[in-house]
């Protein structure tokens, strides 16, 4: 491709120069590796930390003795599904990780 085929795009602090095509495809291509890593590698591992300590912590409070109730088993059945969900979903990200990394 040319640079005489290219459009130039105005951004808010400079100009940006992008090519038709395959150009874009690539750039296309960064910004979704970009995102994933970002949501795979950063956000699902923190959102899963903070989920497993916060059902873990409703599940010990909700099963005293002084707070049986049928709301409270209601709430507990729910917490222990939820802490199930998130530790057996959470596998994808982990072996994602060791494959990729070859840890294994």
């Amino acid at each position: 491709m040319s640079p005489s085929n290219a459009t130039a795009v105005s951004d808010w602090n400079s100009s940006v120069t992008v090519l038709p095509d395959e150009d874009c495809w690539t750039t296309f291509q960064c910004q979704l590796e970009a995102t994933r890593f970002v949501v795979q590698k950063l956000i699902v591992p923190v959102v899963v930390t903070f989920g497993v300590l916060g059902n873990a912590v409703t599940v010990a409070v909700l099963t005293r003795p002084w707070m049986k109730s049928s709301t409270n088993s209601y709430l507990t059945a729910l917490a222990v599904y939820d802490l199930l969900y998130l530790v057996l979903d959470s596998d994808d990200c982990v072996l994602d990780f060791v494959y990729e990394n070859h840890v294994i």
